[in-house]
């Protein structure tokens, strides 16, 4: 909207939650044959992927996508510091003081286009670029000093606190993922990020899991909320998914099954009993339901009903949330 452009809403891949050059390609195709464009006939002026809570982007198949229409390709890497594999895709990572590598607030834009790393160092440095004679417009978009220091003195502990953050993000996905939670490929295994969000089981809905974990004092965060295109800022903004008559079916269902759960390096054995029993518990409550063997009460979400808490867990430490 800044650059003067109108946002087009494209579907994700259910599986990876992200959007990919091929599902791209075919709203393109099906955009040219419907109306000339994805919308009144308008020309793609960029495509902005986005990695998914720190996924790790196939940035190779993005480049290869955009030399080959002549579209370019920006991709939102917020949380993908550890995950980034740095394309010529210019890709924009949050130094935010939630994320694994922090300087407080900041971040920075990574690519192997050497033309463009110079025009953004030269914008984001008042238009100067090896003297103090301004080439271009620009603004004063430099980290200053102190964030600098706080972020080399992260970056400096990041090899030790990345194999905290995997280690419970192993411990986390080992006890949750027999009970339907599903994880995003490649977590705590290949990538790790500052925040965890899992996939719930079949018929369990994440305002329902929310209530429920937050029953057994634990924080949740519900990060998409009904999705950014559902927004009021966003809502009459063009959406585009061939396959499904322009509803974004995939962002939907991961909007309604999507949830964060508290991750940090110091997550105890304790708390993570704590999810695993809370979650085992929906997953039994969602199975029973879908077989017809329990009667739900009225006004109960399903995955409340009957609801059972340990002893003492009740009054359990409240878990700190994700991190923003």
């Amino acid at each position: 909207l800044a650059a003067g452009l109108t946002p087009c809403f494209l579907d994700v891949d259910p599986a990876t939650w992200a959007l990919s050059p091929e599902l791209v390609r075919a709203e393109l195709l099906a955009g040219l044959a419907r109306s000339g464009g994805l919308w009144r006939g308008m020309p793609v002026s960029a495509v902005m992927a986005v990695a998914p809570f720190g996924l790790q982007l196939d940035t190779g198949a993005w480049d290869d996508f955009a030399a080959r229409t002549g579209i370019p390709v920006v991709i939102d890497a917020a949380a993908a510091f550890d995950g980034l594999k740095v394309g010529r895709a210019p890709a924009v990572v949050s130094l935010h003081a939630t994320k694994t590598v922090a300087a407080g607030e900041g971040g920075f834009v990574a690519t192997r286009d050497p033309d463009l790393a110079r025009r953004v160092k030269r914008v984001a440095n008042f238009g100067f670029f090896g003297a103090r004679l301004a080439e271009v417009p620009g603004t004063n978009a430099k980290l200053s000093e102190y964030h600098a220091a706080v972020a080399l003195a992260s970056l400096d502990s990041w090899e030790g606190r990345r194999s905290q953050w995997m280690a419970v993000g192993a411990r986390l996905a080992a006890a949750l993922a027999p009970h339907g939670v599903t994880f995003q490929e490649g977590f705590a295994s290949r990538w790790i990020a500052s925040m965890c969000t899992v996939c719930l089981a079949a018929g369990v809905r994440a305002e329902e899991a929310a209530m429920a974990l937050g029953l057994a004092g634990v924080a949740t965060r519900a990060w998409w909320g009904s999705g950014c295109h559902d927004s009021p800022a966003f809502a009459h903004f063009p959406r585009r998914a061939v396959a499904s008559g322009d509803v974004l079916a995939a962002t939907a269902m991961l909007a309604g099954r999507t949830l964060g759960i508290p991750f940090f390096t110091d997550l105890s054995d304790a708390d993570i009993s704590t999810m695993e029993h809370a979650f085992s518990e929906m997953a039994g409550l969602a199975g029973r339901a879908r077989a017809g063997l329990d009667e739900q009460a009225p006004g109960v979400p399903a995955a409340l009903a009957a609801m059972r808490l340990p002893a003492g867990r009740g009054s359990a430490r409240r878990s700190r949330p994700a991190a923003n």
